[in-house]
């Protein structure tokens, strides 16, 4: 049985590699990359762990094998930093109130979509008012919410389009990692840098 993202080992893997992309990106190095045989990895992973949770991370896109390279090394994407309060020099504490909330908003919408791990039956967007109507409180904390998670509302709205898509931004949500890394794009990823095109 394959992990999930809020196995305790995945989280913790995710923490790892944003900590080791951040030590490394600041370098002149144009890629970041983690072996298997890290010793930062085998201290605190068991084998099956540490497979489980590099082979989610990597059906995400959040890490790339490197097959030319030596075996079991992998490039870690920048998408694995996106939800952090990259650039403030003030994050914003989330209180107890905003938490609840973010809870209430993500089981109301896992009901609503009709979630079932691999789909969505109902990709009818839910709207903000409505929701905050339903968990009585005001449409700019679910708005806010929207634009943490997501973006903006648009891009929900969007999603709601691909059941694939909004069931793994629901996963997301009842995990540790934000659904916003579903619309960007790797950097430098347009074909521009290829050599041979």
């Amino acid at each position: 049985m394959g992990a999930a993202l809020n196995d305790p080992h995945v989280v913790k893997l995710i923490g790892l590699l944003q900590d080791f992309f951040r030590e490394r990106a600041h370098s002149s190095t144009r890629q970041v990359l983690i072996n298997l045989k890290d010793p930062m990895i085998k201290q605190n992973f068991r084998l099956r762990d540490r497979d489980e949770a590099f082979a989610l991370l990597h059906s995400l896109e959040l890490i790339t094998p490197q097959v030319k390279l030596t075996p079991g090394t992998y490039e870690v994407s920048p998408l694995i930093l996106v939800g952090e309060q990259q650039g403030k020099k003030s994050p914003r504490v989330r209180t107890k109130k905003t938490t609840n909330r973010s809870a209430e908003i993500i089981s109301k919408l896992t009901l609503h979509h009709q979630y079932d791990q691999d789909s969505c039956l109902n990709l009818e967007p839910l709207g903000v008012r409505k929701l905050g109507r339903e968990l009585n409180c005001s449409a700019s904390v679910v708005s806010a919410f929207f634009k943490r998670e997501f973006g903006d509302y648009k891009s929900y709205a969007q999603m709601c389009r691909n059941a694939g898509l909004l069931a793994k931004a629901i996963s997301m949500l009842r995990g540790e990692l934000r659904p916003s890394i579903l619309n960007q794009r790797l950097p430098g990823n347009d074909g521009r840098d290829v050599p041979g095109r």
